[in-house]
């Protein structure tokens, strides 16, 4: 039983990492983040962005320490978000009753200073859900003995789901991926 649970998560994870943006299939369905525009997502945004600046410094998620553990987490209420967080900024106001925040961590095979954030995906399958996170290399800049981190999040339509694995995705390769859970 558990190979075959392994040979379904890589299955989605090589599928994942396709340049096909196409979710036709009827076993996945691409979860889109709440729209730009939208006053919630603004407010979520800026604070954020503001949090995770500067992504060589660790930030109020994810504890104080210079190697971050990868994880994430699947935030569906304000205690499980102001139990997450240790800064000092003041926590957006998130409608809980109609979003769900996604925010993580993730290892990256060289600093994140030579990659190019291109999309982050969260697509709902029959093994549950696979966040992918997609980067360009430069080439010139790729140093794979040094260990950088990007730290995510995401703001999505109320969703029931109590785990997701991540994956990252460099130039169309799998680069790494590991669960993350349901605060709780």
């Amino acid at each position: 039983m558990k190979k075959l649970w392994i040979l379904a998560i890589a299955s989605v994870c090589l599928l994942s990492c396709s340049s096909s943006d196409d979710y036709d299939s009827a076993s996945e369905e691409l979860i889109t983040m709440v729209a730009a525009d939208d006053a919630q997502r603004e407010s979520v945004e800026e604070f954020f962005n503001a949090e995770f600046r500067n992504i060589s410094r660790p930030t109020g998620f994810f504890g104080n320490q210079s190697e971050p553990e990868c994880k994430g987490y699947i935030v569906n209420n304000y205690a499980d978000l102001k139990a997450l967080y240790s800064g000092s900024r003041e926590l957006p106001d998130i409608d809980f009753d109609k979003y769900t925040l996604i925010i993580g961590v993730t290892a990256l095979p060289t600093s994140s200073h030579s990659l190019t954030f291109k999309r982050q995906e969260l697509v709902r399958t029959d093994v549950g859900l696979v966040n992918t996170i997609y980067f360009e290399a430069d080439r010139d800049l790729f140093y794979p003995a040094i260990v950088g981190y990007w730290y995510y999040w995401g703001l999505y339509p109320k969703m029931d789901d109590r785990s997701f694995n991540t994956i990252v995705c460099i130039n169309g390769h799998i680069m790494g991926s590991y669960k993350g859970n349901f605060y709780d």
